[in-house]
């Protein structure tokens, strides 16, 4: 009896089967299946940059992905355990937990969503689910992405639930994309590692004296980027920068007058950076001498498009966007400061400029760019 008593003890501390039990009987694993694993990888055209590296063409970790551009969604998922029915002290039978099916969730920023559902295939019911591995299962999702905006993926593993009820759905896994016309560009490093970029707070924008026809501008541009960051920024007359404030910008008159200035209708004037490519003092928005009595929209569009270099945007000198995609192309006017209204375009930040910053420079970090 004591032998027994023994056995039966070290039996049930080290999760094996006790004799004097019958019914049903978990063994291993008995809670939900495992959460699944995710995978998005582009199609069509399979390239993916960060900065100027060419990288695997992966969006897993999230990233943006060029409109209608052909990706394709895998999901891995597998349960373990088992479910025992003994009598007698007899093991009548052993039912091997298996799963029924994995589910993948999309999420559209506007358009209604919808599912894909991943079966298996060939081999009959599986404790393991991989769309990656061919005539497995019912396969990946190939897809594209209509719609400008946020994109999310909700992957989820169900099984069965057998005899001994066990759990059947696993948690769920979600991972993001935001598809967009155009290509998004950062302010960025000759080595690609830092996004140079406003540091977070508050921002004023400060006009000297003699900048007084630039106050209404200043004030329009400053509201659109302040809605579009959730910040506050500030503009203060007859005023000027103290030299060792981040959060602070001063417009001026001498763009041109220096032979290194950019060829532009205006500049940015960067002060010193620290570590994570943050300005670590005042900077400048430098108009040219002549740019008194321009059309208001135009000083608005100059000094915004300014603000985007300053929050951590770069020119935007490829095909991938048109004129009324981005605020940081090159401004539609016969000339620099023209006194009539200029062309059709953006005053102030598209949705592509702003979520290029909020997912990225003041986001996640993730710079991944598919599809064009």
């Amino acid at each position: 009896m004591r032998l027994r008593a023994a056995i039966l003890a070290l039996s049930v501390l080290s999760g094996v089967r006790a004799f004097a039990q019958d019914g049903y009987v978990v063994v291993g694993p008995g809670g939900p299946p495992p959460p699944p694993e995710g995978f998005i990888t582009v199609q069509s055209p399979g390239i993916c940059e960060e900065g100027t590296s060419v990288v695997a063409s992966d969006l897993s970790s999230g990233g943006y992905l060029k409109v209608n551009a052909p990706i394709r969604i895998d999901e891995a998922g597998s349960v373990a355990g088992a479910c025992q029915l003994w009598w007698g002290g007899n093991l009548l039978w052993t039912w091997n937990r298996v799963m029924a099916y994995m589910s993948i969730d999309s999420a559209p920023p506007t358009l209604l969503p919808s599912r894909w559902t991943v079966y298996g295939m060939g081999q009959g019911y599986s404790a393991t689910f991989d769309t990656r591995i061919p005539e497995t299962t019912t396969g990946p999702w190939g897809t594209s992405l209509q719609e400008p905006g946020d994109w999310s993926f909700a992957f989820k593993s169900v099984s069965f639930p057998l005899a001994c009820n066990f759990p059947t759905d696993s948690a769920i896994i979600t991972k993001s994309l935001t598809a967009m016309i155009c290509k998004p560009e950062w302010f960025l490093d000759p080595t690609n590692v830092y996004n140079f970029h406003a540091q977070l707070g508050d921002v004023t924008i400060a006009l000297p004296n003699g900048f007084a026809t630039a106050h209404d501008p200043a004030v329009a541009a400053a509201a659109d980027w302040a809605l579009a960051l959730g910040r506050t920024i500030t503009v203060l007359d007859n005023s000027t920068c103290a030299a060792d404030d981040p959060h602070c910008v001063e417009l001026a008159a001498d763009h041109g007058t220096n032979p290194g200035d950019p060829v532009g209708c205006a500049s940015f004037g960067p002060s010193d950076l620290n570590v994570f490519g943050e300005w670590t003092g005042f900077t400048r928005i430098r108009f040219e001498p002549q740019w008194q009595g321009a059309d208001p929209d135009l000083l608005r569009r100059h000094i915004a498009h300014e603000l985007g270099h300053y929050f951590g945007l770069k020119n935007r000198e490829d095909s991938s966007c048109g004129p009324n995609d981005t605020l940081m192309g090159p401004v539609i006017a016969n000339s620099c400061y023209q006194s009539s209204p200029i062309s059709t375009q953006p005053l102030g930040p598209s949705a592509t400029d702003v979520a290029s910053l909020q997912k990225s420079t003041y986001g996640n970090q993730s710079r991944r760019v598919c599809g064009w």
